[in-house]
């Protein structure tokens, strides 16, 4: 994904494996590549929904939001696979916040590849119908998740994706605006700001101008996630 999230960023190769879970070996990027087509856009630039087909998307590098209806739905980053459907009224499009290196696949394609590819099919869309079911968990659980609890689980699962240190203490810089991190919790700006505050005056988070986040301690920040709400 041409210019990645940071420095620090690991390759999409790196995150991979735990991505695509651990039932078999992921296919390789060649592989990949031979079934879909190579896309790289800018920060800013959007994928849409095709009239007569919905498309998955294989992030390679970089990282993206996924909207509807200019709603924040989730954050994709390197090793996710992610279903844009067809062209509707729900006008779904993957934006890129960094420079983006991605893959896309035509779903009949996928249904209708022979057995040479079909083994590479399975898992791009098993992957994809995983993510699914994790977005829809994640949404009926935030629903009775406090401001706190969101915010903190959100910097656990970015520190756990694309953080990088020793032990249990990670960096990491995030490609999304306090903006963007409100509306894809639910909260308003100011609140989230509030709850950065609270992080950092707890020891659990340092900060580094806006977008640089330093956890000082991973099992410390998930008990954190997973307190009652005050």
């Amino acid at each position: 994904m041409a210019t990645t999230i940071s420095s620090e960023t690991a390759s999409a190769s790196d995150h991979k494996s735990a991505q695509w879970g651990s039932q078999a070996k992921p296919p390789s990027l060649e592989k990949l590549y031979a079934l879909g087509r190579k896309r790289t856009l800018v920060k800013q630039e959007s994928l849409t929904g095709v009239p007569n087909d919905d498309r998955l998307v294989f992030v390679e590098n970089g990282a993206a939001k996924l909207l509807s209806q200019k709603h924040i739905l989730t954050f994709q980053f390197p090793g996710d696979v992610v279903s844009i459907p067809k062209s509707s009224a729900d006008d779904f499009a993957l934006v890129a916040l960094t420079d983006l290196e991605c893959v896309t696949f035509r779903t009949k394609r996928l249904l209708d590849c022979d057995t040479q590819d079909a083994l590479t099919s399975q898992h791009i869309l098993k992957q994809a119908l995983r993510a699914l079911h994790s977005n829809r968990i994640h949404m009926m659980q935030m629903q009775h998740q406090s401001a706190k609890q969101r915010l903190a689980e959100f910097l656990l699962n970015i520190a756990q994706r694309l953080g990088s240190g020793v032990d249990r203490a990670r960096e990491f810089s995030l490609p999304m605006s306090r903006g963007e991190i409100a509306a894809s919790l639910g909260l308003t700006i100011e609140t989230v700001s509030r709850q950065f505050r609270e992080l950092r005056d707890t020891g659990l988070i340092a900060t580094q101008g806006r977008s640089i986040i330093k956890v000082s301690d991973l099992d410390a920040l998930n008990r954190y996630a997973k307190c009652e709400a005050s």
